[in-house]
């Protein structure tokens, strides 16, 4: 425009120096303007300096001065404008729609493109979109506005929370956050809505936080014991040893039984049973029913029959062995604390048999002339005077004691072997021979074991005379014979026989073998005859001990002569001879074994 006007003033000037010549020396330069409007009189090459900076537009490259470089100014002489986006020949400083697309430059995002931005291709430009991206969340509140996939950044880390796996930054991992959105919380344990760092019950059981054992576990609220199991899945709530189902009081650990319930843990309670008796002298101290019970049988002393034997209680025909050991409550002759009695037919001892070898006889008690009057003179040997003795009832073995009876005692450690010389001991075959090759101790060893004892001199006598009969043999009077007994006849010598042989030499009571067989101790010292001033003595045991150091034994052998088988034969030797011909059998006061 400013050029057009130079050129009119030029052509006007021409015009006027062509009427007026004497203009020319008004245009020193000889450029075309005069000087009045030549900036540069004395320069043809220059006239107009339009931002007055005294450089003429010709040579400055900014003429008007805006800061915009003529070559690129679009308004070279306008120091208001230099760009015109639209080509509408109103500068872009003026022009309100600087890019000419319809959107004032106020709310255009990009003012000088005509080709409006439209990111979710909407008709909205995003200029005026409130939604730039689409992505259904509105700019203001869209962290990633150029981003359709993305919207918020809860945790501010640059990860839009679609492709965060832990939106809130809380650690926990989205899947797992019940808060994905709240860094404060992350479980929500009862599904309330309340977070459970917030919640005052966690597992919503009713049971407060503060005081539940187990506070995300809606089925559990107490774990008395500390173990991790609470109470309602724990077999012992109070962790004593004591299961639930049997503890009286389960939230206890120092409490698990109240026996009589009253209340007061066994523990504590000085009468566990409540019986009036107090436990420290209380025999059973968790049943009420029992007190003072020596032997801990289940029943009280005063009705137990044994009170200090817990194997028995009661004893119904009071005969002092126990029920549980008597096999005849009834009978007060029948139990294991008796002999077999021979000939009854009653199991007498309880031991399953009954008359077997080891039974005793009852010999009833008399008066019998004792000695030896070989001379006829009525005064008898000094050793073997004759005298009366009295004796009570007693028992006497029926057979010698065998060798299987003995050797039950030395397998009991109640006796000690016989001699090694006794070669049948211990064989099977042999076990009904007589036992022999024991002393005298030996002997008294295996009666005491058998609850019995030694026969007194005048007992073996009593019973070997039929009593008061007062025969010369246990079968009578007559004369030996191989049949009635085993003895030397004097041709041929024999041997020991079964102790149940030679019944026919048996005396009256039924005693085998008295004569013969085996000789047999007896209690007595050897030593004279204790009598009596009025010459009769009652259940004497012969001379006192210390008197005479030899023992008696009696009957003759399988090696006597016949002429030394008589009752009242008399023999002595040392007690500790164990011979091949010495055994014993045994006798008691009683049929009872004590």
């Amino acid at each position: 425009m400013m050029r057009i006007f130079l050129a009119l003033i030029l052509l006007l000037t021409s015009c006027a120096v062509q009427v007026q010549p004497d203009l020319e020396s008004l245009d020193q330069d000889k450029d075309g303007f005069i000087d009045d409007i030549d900036h540069f009189p004395l320069n043809m090459n220059e006239w107009e300096d339009a931002d007055q900076d005294g450089i003429g537009n010709n040579a400055d490259t900014d003429d008007d001065g805006d800061g915009c470089l003529d070559s690129a100014d679009e308004f070279p002489l306008n120091p208001l404008e230099c760009v015109d986006t639209d080509q509408d020949k109103i500068g872009n400083n003026t022009d309100t729609d600087d890019d000419g697309d319809g959107i004032l430059d106020a709310v255009d995002d990009e003012p000088l493109n005509v080709n409006t931005p439209d990111q979710d291709g909407d008709g909205t430009p995003d200029s005026a979109d409130s939604d730039k991206d689409g992505d259904g969340c509105l700019n203001a509140n869209d962290a990633f506005t150029t981003n359709a996939s993305e919207c918020l950044d809860t945790d501010s880390d640059g990860i839009g929370n679609n492709a965060d796996t832990d939106d809130d930054g809380d650690g926990v991992a989205d899947g797992s956050d019940a808060f994905p959105l709240n860094s404060s919380e992350s479980l929500d344990t009862d599904g309330d809505g309340v977070g459970n760092n917030s919640d005052t019950n966690d597992d919503g059981d009713a049971c407060l936080d503060s005081v539940d054992g187990l506070p995300l576990s809606s089925t559990e609220c107490l774990d008395t014991d500390g173990d991790g199991t609470g109470n309602n899945a724990d077999a012992d709530d109070d962790g004593d040893g004591c299961a639930d189902g049997s503890d009286v009081l389960p939230l206890s650990s120092s409490e698990c039984l109240d026996t009589d319930s009253d209340g007061v843990g066994n523990n504590t309670d000085t009468d566990d049973d409540g019986d009036g008796c107090t436990d420290g002298s209380d025999d059973w101290p968790l049943i009420s029913t029992l007190c003072n019970d020596n032997d801990l049988d289940g029943v009280e002393n005063g009705n137990d029959a044994f009170p200090n034997d817990a194997t028995e209680t009661a004893d119904t025909d009071a005969d002092g062995v126990g029920n549980n050991e008597d096999c005849n409550d009834g009978n007060a002759n029948v139990s294991t604390d008796h002999h077999e009695i021979c000939g009854n037919s009653v199991n007498d001892d309880c031991d399953g048999s009954t008359d077997e070898i080891g039974c005793v006889l009852q010999i009833v008690g008399g008066t019998f002339n004792m000695g030896d009057d070989s001379d006829g003179d009525g005064e008898g040997s000094l050793t073997s005077q004759v005298h009366d003795v009295t004796l009570s009832t007693f028992y006497l073995d029926k057979h010698e004691v065998t060798n299987a009876l003995y050797k039950a005692c030395v397998d009991a450690s109640s006796c000690t072997a016989p001699s090694s010389s006794n070669l049948t001991y211990g064989v099977s075959a042999y076990n009904k021979l007589p036992i022999v090759f024991v002393n005298w101790t030996q002997a008294s060893q295996y009666c005491t074991y058998a609850g019995k004892r030694l026969p007194t001199e005048s007992e073996w006598e009593y019973a070997a005379r039929n009593g008061a009969t007062e025969s010369t043999y246990a079968w009578g009077s007559s004369a030996p014979t191989t049949t009635l007994a085993n003895y030397f006849d004097g041709t041929t010598f024999g041997f020991l026989q079964d102790v149940d042989q030679y019944s026919a030499g048996a005396s009256t009571a039924g005693v085998f073998n008295l004569q013969g067989n085996a000789s047999e101790w007896v209690f007595d010292f050897a030593g004279n005859y204790a009598l009596t001033t009025d010459s009769t003595v009652t259940n004497p045991t012969g001379p006192a001990s210390g008197q005479i150091t030899t023992k008696i034994y009696r009957g003759g052998n399988f090696t006597t002569l016949s002429g030394l088988l008589q009752s009242k034969d008399r023999f002595a030797i040392d007690p500790a001879t164990q011979s091949q011909v010495l055994g014993f059998r045994c006798a008691s006061s009683t049929a009872t074994k004590n």
